[in-house]
């Protein structure tokens, strides 16, 4: 509801136009920050907002609901082969739902530098590149603290790490927007929830920015070497 459906179209999207898109087919409102070209700007979805709207996707009513489904790692041309030339494409009908209920962009979406997980994702979620969100890659100094900073491996509370008083996420625009949820005052009032995703600030549900003592134990440090993951197609398929 309220895209495009069974459309492909060759126009050039970028991860930081994901979320401000989002906002416009939402109807959040636009507030006061800093555009693209670092100007200060009243019509903005996200308080640092250096991605754009894609203007092409919207077609009739204002969706009730949006989802951010992020597959890291994948290319745009892996998934575009799959859905498009691969005959035995009928087995990843979940991918095809959403091709045919939707509208794809050719060549993906130009990823943030470095693209790597916590600066892409939380580009993806504050429309903002990660010099401006300051998560700048998964392990990085902070000149601030003086101190080394490992978000990947951290792995909880990234939202700690973003400019807060610069910068939105999603959900904080989501927040600043409506009538938001609460368990007792405002039970059916508008709720974001991040699951499993390494931007989550500002969402009602957020695992990764929620310290759970009895989980804690569980995490396990990154390998240092990397394990044998499943071909590209198999993880596709799994994921479908």
């Amino acid at each position: 509801k309220g895209v495009k459906h069974n459309t492909t179209t060759k126009t050039l999207a970028r991860q930081v136009d994901i979320s401000p898109t989002i906002a416009k087919l939402m109807n959040l409102k636009q507030t006061d920050g800093i555009n693209h070209i670092g100007k200060f700007s009243r019509d903005l979805y996200l308080k640092w907002q250096d991605g754009k709207t894609l203007d092409e996707v919207a077609q009739g009513d204002t969706p009730e609901y949006a989802m951010i489904l992020m597959y890291d790692g994948l290319s745009a041309t892996e998934l575009y082969y799959h859905l498009f030339d691969n005959p035995d494409f009928e087995k990843y009908p979940n991918f095809l739902w959403l091709k045919e209920n939707g509208i794809t962009f050719q060549y993906g979406a130009i990823s943030n530098f470095p693209a790597n997980t916590y600066p892409g994702h939380h580009s993806v979620c504050t429309g903002a590149y990660s010099g401006h969100h300051g998560i700048i890659d998964n392990h990085y100094f902070d000149r601030n603290l003086l101190s080394a900073r490992s978000p990947i491996e951290e792995l909880t509370n990234a939202g700690d790490l973003i400019d807060g008083d610069m910068v939105e996420t999603i959900y904080d625009a989501v927040q600043r927007s409506f009538d938001n949820w609460h368990p007792t005052k405002n039970p059916l009032g508008n709720f974001t929830a991040s699951l499993n995703d390494p931007c989550g600030k500002g969402a009602d549900y957020a695992f990764l920015e929620t310290y759970l003592p009895y989980y804690a134990a569980t995490f396990k440090k990154i390998p240092s070497t990397a394990p044998d993951y499943p071909p590209i197609e198999t993880g596709i398929n799994l994921v479908d």
